[in-house]
């Protein structure tokens, strides 16, 4: 896929090269959404095939993304409702950590961190892979991120409820948006038990870049692309991602209250001595 850099001090001010966006987008986010000459091929890495993908988790357009990333189930009764082939239901049930007798101490140092897909040479993690050290490592790792779950196929309600009841087990829910709020960054200082003040507390960082294009102001920061596309005469494409992300959505506004929620009960505990 060609490559076609926002330039902001172009668009909407150089008309061909605004002209050009638009028709580079309209070209090319058709496709993108569904999944269409992107996914690499098992047999030759390097070549591109069409098609939709079998890692959601990627870089790549999926629907509901964060909605399918806290709503994925592993349970029989929940993976009944999706579409799932006998070999994949088997992967699941036995990569589940229901298999294994939780009595044996975790390993501390199986933390997910260096781990790299289908690669066998995660010299650092011994752990948290299949086949691993079976002595050192008898439950692999206790964290869910080794362990399959399905999260493709449609969602619904039930899936937006399962998100929203882990959601609220968080300690703390942030919003990208919001990180360099003063409140914000000193929330998550005192939720991850740091200084305040210290040189990497995200009060002192500047991520107004938030995804590489610089954004100039609060509205930039959250409508920026959706403003972009408006402007550049692609409503239908905007609706189409509206439409398909509607418990996306739903599920952000849920996160937008319970942030609220959790930074104003942070503000008026007295320990905090936050004013």
């Amino acid at each position: 896929m060609e490559y076609f850099p926002i330039d902001k001090s172009k668009l909407y001010i150089n008309k061909t090269y605004t002209d050009g966006m638009a028709k580079f987008l309209s070209e090319h986010l058709p496709n993108w959404l569904q999944g269409i000459g992107n996914r690499l091929s098992e047999d030759n890495p390097r070549q591109r095939v069409e098609g939709n993908f079998d890692s959601i988790f990627s870089r790549h357009y999926t629907d509901n993304f964060q909605l399918r990333a806290l709503a994925g189930c592993s349970s029989k009764n929940c993976l009944s409702r999706k579409n799932v082939t006998k070999e994949q239901l088997e992967k699941v049930v036995n990569f589940h950590p229901s298999i294994y007798n939780y009595s044996i101490d975790p390993i501390p140092r199986c933390t997910q961190y260096f781990r790299k897909e289908d690669k066998p040479t995660a010299l650092f993690e011994q752990c948290a892979k299949s086949g691993h050290v079976a002595d050192e490592c008898k439950i692999g790792c206790s964290g869910p991120c080794f362990y399959p779950s399905v999260a493709w196929g449609d969602v619904g309600g039930k899936d937006l409820y399962r998100a929203k009841v882990l959601l609220r087990q968080f300690d703390a829910v942030l919003l990208t948006e919001k990180l360099d709020d003063i409140d914000q960054a000193d929330f998550l200082s005192d939720v991850m038990g740091v200084p305040r003040d210290s040189t990497f507390s995200l009060a002192n960082k500047n991520i107004t870049a938030n995804t590489l294009v610089e954004k100039s102001d609060k509205r930039e920061k959250t409508r920026f692309y959706r403003d972009m596309l408006m402007k550049l005469g692609l409503k239908d494409i905007l609706t189409t991602l509206e439409e398909e992300n509607k418990l996306e959505i739903e599920f952000f506004h849920y996160a937008e209250k319970l942030n609220e929620v959790m930074l104003d009960q942070w503000q008026w505990k007295t320990e905090t001595g936050y004013k």
